[in-house]
């Protein structure tokens, strides 16, 4: 089969069997880049006969109920020529699958390997002539074994499928296999280059699968909980602590063996503004009490946790009769100590009220990023484990980010410095020694022109992970109204170069783990990138990813995959568990 192609682009050679095949395809074309959630099924009627009688291991690359059929025995007489270009054509045949009664499996690209190359297995793909036009993954449903043939009889144990796969050029491709939702050994095929192993087809064992249980908290609203989660479905196990309503903020004690919480809870004389809950038994150790509820916190030192209060209102009666009066209090940072909740500083602020403030914990204490006051810029407050609190004045940050445009802060322990950036704002960095500030010669993206031209309220709201090298990663969103995101991208800002280049446009969020930089979000794909900016794979498309134990979890509509965050490779998935779940990893602090 000869394919015209625009690009230059090369199909697998593979010789199958010769088989007749069903017109009846009901799945709709996949975009390879921006993969959908689930993979597409292919059942019963868009099988292919007459299929093999039996799996042999002499002709067969078999994984259980599933196998490659014939590709054990052709592949070896196809040269390395096979799996080049020739001029703008794709020659292509068959790698036929066969998968035995009473199963189901699933065929996917490793996640390394889909710039690559891609499935074709559908009448939508079947004339692909671009990478991005094939498939990153497939499900087989095979028929019943007494289910009737197309011509006469029955189908058998085995339903078999044919199916090609496109390639860039010579390459080792892994393909995943999963079988009855369990993980087999995967499929190494060596298409005019040797695999890394002794064996040209494998087997390449899967990831382990994580074993240790998670923390995380549970609950919706005002009802919250602190608990250990299996390590791959995310199921709440074993014994739970209390949070009730929870404020989005926590912080692990310097050795990791506490853990404080910004919520909202009635104490002995005001409103219990952090908890701090043991990491191992889950028993409450402290509290600390303020006039209102914690949304932003750091632990500072082994005894010291400072804490940003929201602002609050109290009345001298009951609201709405006569003589009773409102008495308004402005947000606090605060001191406190973690063993006796004793409070050691306050310090009044300006709170943003479009958004949290965002918060990192440094060598010299807890900084935030606080409003001016009566419409001035922006500015950092320092407060330090020994209570000392400084503050400076960003004056080349827009006004408005006192109640619109959301900053964010990112920390650079070796130079102690702290880099703060905004919506159009150029990035401000500050020393945290001398608060003196420097403006670098970069400008983060201004809002998008939907939401300058908009006539309802739009929040432009930036976040910032700290690469090293300094070089920060920005990404976000434009807010507009209720229910309106606009993606503000993911873009990769070198300091140091004075440049800026946007990774992924559609993303609007991502998570660090260690080299690789995770982008997704806002119906974008999930892709993998080093700190430099190259990009190592493409996933799925996922609405959530949360890192722990050196793993990424990433939610999709209908399951949790465990993901190697390197790769991007699935390890294991589960059906998703119900409610919030937001995973506590001790290199990290949260601030929402």
């Amino acid at each position: 089969m000869l394919l015209r192609s625009g690009a230059v682009v090369a199909v697998v050679i593979i010789i199958g069997v010769g088989i007749a095949v069903s017109g009846v395809f009901d799945s709709s074309r996949v975009n390879h880049d921006d993969m959908a959630s689930e993979p597409p099924v292919v059942g019963c009627a868009a099988r292919a006969e007459p299929s093999v009688e039996r799996f042999d291991r002499r002709r067969d690359v078999i994984r259980g109920a599933f196998a490659l059929v014939t590709v054990e025995r052709d592949m070896p007489r196809l040269s390395r020529a096979s799996y080049r270009p020739r001029a703008g054509w794709l020659a292509g045949a068959k790698l036929p699958v066969g998968v035995r009664a009473g199963h189901k499996a699933e065929l996917r690209v490793s996640a390394a390997g889909r710039d690559h190359a891609a499935l074709l297995y559908r009448e939508a793909t079947r004339d692909a002539n671009r990478i991005d036009d094939g498939d990153v993954a497939v499900v087989f449903e095979p028929c019943r074994a007494d289910a009737p043939a197309f011509s006469g009889g029955t189908v058998g144990s085995i339903t078999g499928w044919a199916v090609a796969l496109i390639v860039t050029g010579p390459q080792c491709v892994r393909l995943e296999v999963w079988v009855d939702g369990t993980r087999r050994p995967d499929i190494l095929l060596p298409l005019g280059r040797r695999c890394e192993t002794s064996r040209s087809h494998g087997p390449a064992e899967p990831p382990a699968l994580p074993t240790a249980a998670p923390l995380g908290i549970v609950g919706e609203a005002a009802s919250n909980e602190v608990t250990r989660l299996d390590p791959v479905s995310l199921v709440p196990r074993g014994p739970r602590a209390e949070l009730g309503e929870f404020h989005g903020a926590w912080s692990f004690s310097p050795d990791g063996s506490q853990i404080a919480f910004g919520i909202s809870a009635s104490g002995r004389s005001g409103r219990t503004a952090v908890r701090v809950i043991d990491r191992d038994s889950l028993t409450v150790t402290g509290e600390i009490e303020a006039g209102a509820a914690a949304q932003a916190l750091g632990w500072v030192a082994p005894q010291r946790i400072a804490a940003l209060t929201i602002p609050y209102s109290t009345y001298d009666g009951f609201p709405g009769r006569p003589g009773t009066r409102r008495r308004t209090f402005p947000g606090e940072l605060l001191l406190a100590d973690a063993s006796t909740g004793r409070v050691l500083t306050r310090r009044p602020v300006s709170v943003p009220q479009a958004c949290t403030p965002p918060s990192v914990v440094t060598a010299a204490g807890s900084a935030v990023l606080v409003s001016g006051r009566k419409g001035n810029p922006p500015r950092l407050a320092l407060l330090g484990a020994d209570g000392r609190y400084r503050n400076v004045t960003l004056s080349r940050l827009p006004a408005k980010v006192r109640d619109g445009a959301c900053g964010d802060l990112a920390v650079d322990s070796a130079r102690n410095r702290v880099y703060v950036v905004a919506a159009g704002a150029p990035v401000a960095e500050v020393d945290l020694r001398t608060l003196a500030v420097r403006y670098d010669n970069v400008r983060i993206a201004p809002p998008s022109s939907r939401c300058q031209r908009t006539a309802v309220r739009c929040v432009p709201r930036r976040r910032v992970l700290w690469l090293g090298a300094r070089r920060l990663a920005v990404f976000g969103e434009d807010a507009i109204g209720r229910t309106v995101r606009a993606s503000a991208g993911v873009r990769l800002v070198d300091l140091a170069a004075g440049t800026t280049r946007t990774l992924d446009r559609r993303a609007s969020d991502a998570r660090l783990s260690g080299p690789t930089l995770l982008t997704f979000g806002n119906g974008s794909a999930l892709h993998g990138f080093g700190l430099q900016g190259a990009r190592r794979f493409t996933a799925h498309r996922v609405s959530d990813v949360q890192l722990a134990g050196g793993y990424a979890y990433a939610r999709l509509p209908a399951s949790i995959h465990v993901l190697d965050p390197t790769s991007g490779e699935t390890i294991a998935r589960a059906s998703p568990p119900r409610g919030r779940i937001e995973l506590l990893e001790h290199s990290h602090s949260a601030v929402p």
